[in-house]
């Protein structure tokens, strides 16, 4: 359990600028939070958008799969509270590299 705990305090990234965050699109703002991200930013191979409210995140020696349920929750909470300005809804779609099933789906942004 202390592992666990010391994992999701260093799952949670700092606050972003909420007004900056309203005045660039969803993309932008999704990407400038995951590079910037203490733990995810290094292991974030690409970002691709197969469809317009999906962001696809390609993850690199960083195995989400493996993760405390606790974990993952924390980390889909403070993704969610860091992006929640973005003007519209994302799913945002983690996969490992060496697997084409999802490991974790988080959506993002204002409902319509």
């Amino acid at each position: 359990a202390k592992v666990a705990n010391h994992l999701i305090d260093r799952m949670s990234a700092p606050q972003q600028d909420s007004a900056a965050e309203q005045t660039i699109s969803p993309a932008i703002a999704l990407n400038n939070y995951l590079k910037n991200h203490p733990i995810l930013g290094p292991k974030v191979k690409s970002i691709s958008w197969p469809e317009a409210n999906i962001a696809r995140i390609d993850l690199e020696g960083l195995d989400l799969g493996k993760f405390p349920q606790e974990t993952l929750a924390s980390f889909s909470y403070e993704l969610k509270q860091n992006l929640s300005k973005v003007k519209e809804q994302i799913n945002v779609v983690f996969y490992n590299p060496s697997s084409e099933v999802p490991t974790l789906s988080v959506t993002i942004g204002q409902e319509p």
